[in-house]
């Protein structure tokens, strides 16, 4: 966060936090190179992985953690929420489990 806060102190709201040196927008492969992705990527053993992947997976986590497709619509930037909802409404099936659970406890007739 500290870092996050020195790149954002004293810009205008909705202007980038990442840029390139010059304060122009950084581009995929300019990132790339300045961060060591190539390398980094092979030393975690994902030589194939993506830098979108890391958009499915802050997705999925959000889903797991709570976030409703709402909010997952929003801040993945999906014009429609069932383009959210075919990617990640059925991610986690033991939610159902959950729902089943609380749909249950609400029966207060004793079992038999």
């Amino acid at each position: 966060m500290p870092i996050l806060a020195d790149r954002v102190c004293g810009r205008p709201p909705g202007a980038s936090a990442i840029t390139s040196p010059n304060g122009a927008l950084l581009g995929l492969e300019n990132w790339k190179r300045s961060t060591g992705w190539r390398t980094a990527i092979v030393e975690i053993g994902r030589p194939k992985m993506r830098v979108h992947d890391l958009r499915h997976t802050y997705a999925s986590l959000a889903r797991r953690a709570g976030a409703d497709l709402r909010l997952l619509q929003k801040t993945m930037g999906h014009a429609s929420i069932t383009v959210t909802a075919h990617v990640y409404a059925d991610l986690y099936d033991d939610e159902l489990d959950v729902v089943v659970s609380a749909l249950d406890a609400l029966d207060d007739r004793p079992s038999e």
